[in-house]
């Protein structure tokens, strides 16, 4: 059974690093490539079965779809099992059908995962704005709040609140990812904003106040901290971006408007 050093690496690795995930998903593919080789040692798959865990695990952390994730566990423990412990029911073509489930479902959760990164787009400006230096908890804690102010709102059913809370949940789990994806997150978050701003309209023509709206304005807080501490206000990004004329001077990292008195 092989201990060589790149596999106990692999032990090592980040759990939430997309780098790690790839160095994962390198080895599985290299070590499926040699299962029909002549001199391959069966033993060697039981060696796989923790890397398809470790890969699973920086997989889920990394926002991978739960349906793969679940699949790989399912396929890799019947490619172990085909592999290294073959009877009569167990022929030649069985265990081909197993190594080829097991190999694209590896496959499609990476395309999953390299979409889901490709999807999440740099800010336009990133020198003075980047979320991901934001106050992500405070963020997430405001948006456990328009949860529970929904779950007791008396003005849409137990339906209606299940779907909007998923939403929100969907949002949170984003952002306690340590790299999150934030056009999903905001993807999330404004079909809220624009869901509960038409409910609040269609109610307050009905009656004076809608309980949903306290809702909306905790989950618009929760976008406002993300912006207000995503601000870079190292000077010299400030001036890549924006004109400072002779009128302002920076001041604490601050723009402030300059007394034309001054000589200075």
């Amino acid at each position: 059974m092989s201990t060589d050093k790149k596999y106990l690496d692999l032990f090592e690795l980040n759990n939430n690093s997309y780098d790690s995930f790839n160095i994962c998903y390198n080895y599985i593919l290299d070590k499926l490539e040699t299962i029909f080789d002549e001199n391959f040692d069966s033993t060697e798959v039981i060696n796989l079965r923790p890397i398809f865990f470790k890969y699973m695990k920086i997989g889920r952390a990394l926002g991978g779809d739960e349906g793969l994730l679940n699949d790989i566990e399912i396929f890799s423990q019947q490619f172990v099992g085909n592999i290294m412990f073959p009877n009569d029911s167990i022929d030649e073509k069985t265990k081909i059908a197993s190594f080829h489930s097991i190999r694209t479902t590896v496959i499609n959760l990476k395309t999953d995962i390299q979409n889901k990164i490709n999807l999440s787009e740099d800010f336009p400006i990133q020198e003075i704005i980047n979320p991901n230096f934001s106050d992500k908890s405070e963020a997430a804690n405001l948006i456990l709040q328009a949860i529970d102010i929904i779950l007791n709102s008396i003005t849409i059913n137990t339906k209606s609140k299940e779907r909007l809370i998923k939403y929100l949940n969907e949002a949170i789990l984003e952002l306690n990812r340590e790299k999150t994806n934030w056009t999903f997150y905001f993807s999330k978050v404004d079909k809220i904003l624009i869901t509960l701003g038409a409910l609040c309209t269609i109610v307050s023509n009905v009656i004076s106040t809608c309980d949903l709206f306290e809702a909306k304005t905790k989950i618009e807080e929760a976008n406002k901290i993300i912006q207000n501490t995503s601000i870079n206000l190292n000077p010299g990004n400030i001036k890549s971006v924006i004109n400072i004329n002779k009128s302002y001077q920076l001041i604490d990292n601050q723009l402030i408007l300059k007394d034309p008195n001054d000589k200075k």
